[in-house]
């Protein structure tokens, strides 16, 4: 019985180093940021990396479609960030038609980044999620984007 003990102890321990470890190791963004191409803005590209799903994506399996939207900047911007503090994520940056938000996973606490960014002209908004650490992201990025298409449903 307390080999069981000592060894449920010292698996917990590892656990919790290795949950302080992520953290610290993911403090660098993996946000693309906004590209000018042919003079018009744009999310940046994915890496090669299995782990970042974009509207403007250059590889086909990591393009997702962009949010279709009928508000204006700053109506799509409010509804945007309500959405995505709704939906657990922390809002980093939100300066005219970009927001940068984090969220962290639950059980090993990664953080991963997504960028919004509207285009009116476009009747659209990019997205952009991508995973800080790690090779692939074993789906997450995809799914948090088809949440959060499917919370604005009807709200842009």
């Amino acid at each position: 019985m307390s080999k069981l003990i000592i060894a449920i102890a010292v698996l917990l321990s590892l656990f919790a180093l290795l949950r302080i470890g992520i953290t610290f190791v993911s403090r660098t963004t993996a946000i693309g940021g906004i590209q000018s191409v042919n003079d018009n803005e744009q999310l940046g590209d994915c890496s090669k990396k299995p782990n970042c799903q974009g509207s403007q994506s250059s590889r086909i399996n990591q393009k997702v479609d962009a949010l279709p939207i009928a508000l204006g900047t700053s109506d799509a911007m409010s509804t945007l960030a309500s959405a995505i503090t709704e939906l657990g994520g922390k809002i980093e940056q939100q300066q005219g038609n970009y927001l940068h938000a984090t969220f962290k996973t639950t059980l090993m606490g990664y953080t991963d980044d997504v960028e919004l960014l509207v285009d009116v002209a476009a009747s659209e908004v990019q997205i952009r999620s991508a995973s800080r650490l790690g090779h692939s992201d074993l789906g997450a990025n995809k799914k948090r984007i088809d949440t959060i298409r499917q919370h604005l449903t009807n709200r842009l």
